[in-house]
């Protein structure tokens, strides 16, 4: 039966919330979708639209946080596309391809955080992202030791130490909400 595409538009449509079923109501002497003279056509609204009859629950705080760092990731990994000035500016002069690593290291950012939010890609999203923190790492410490700032930053040497814990902090938000740590605690 089609909901659409009625030849006349002599009906309306009512949603009953006690039984869960949708009724499309016809005036008398019309012809219905199957062409019969019909008064009422039903059908149960569980089948059309299954999301909402799904219990709405609270999302946990674990749900929350990966919501929170997945779209860190993806947006600080589009950036990398964006604007990738400054993130040019703090890669180590002994590495080559300052630019195509930037891009590189964005579209992991993009896919790990995205992957996040997935739950068949959750945990292999998680080892990515903390492959590629890793592998960023030397950026950091190359900021550090050379007191190197990303445009806008405040050119303040007590910044460039605090970011440095930070890494361990998305390291392990990363690694709980991917269901990597603790042992056994996937989601």
């Amino acid at each position: 039966m089609r909901l659409l595409g009625s030849r006349n538009c002599n009906s309306s449509v009512s949603v009953n919330t006690m039984g869960g079923g949708i009724q499309r109501r016809r005036r008398l002497g019309t012809k219905g979708f199957d062409g019969q003279n019909t008064e009422t056509h039903s059908m149960d609204s569980r089948r059309v639209w299954p999301a909402l009859h799904t219990p709405m629950t609270k999302p946990s705080p674990k749900a929350a946080v990966r919501a929170l760092v997945g779209i860190s990731f993806a947006w600080v990994g589009i950036s990398h596309f964006l604007n990738p000035g400054p993130f040019v500016g703090i890669m180590p002069p002994y590495l080559p391809w300052h630019l195509e690593l930037v891009y590189v290291s964005g579209f992991f950012e993009v896919l790990g955080g995205v992957g996040l939010l997935i739950p068949k890609l959750r945990r292999p999203a998680a080892w990515g992202l903390l492959a590629l923190l890793v592998a960023v790492f030397p950026a950091n410490i190359h900021m550090l030791v050379n007191e190197v700032y990303i445009e806008g930053m405040p050119q303040e040497s007590w910044l460039l130490w605090v970011r440095m814990p930070f890494q361990l902090i998305f390291a392990a938000g990363v690694a709980w909400t991917g269901g990597l740590w603790p042992r056994g605690s996937g989601e």
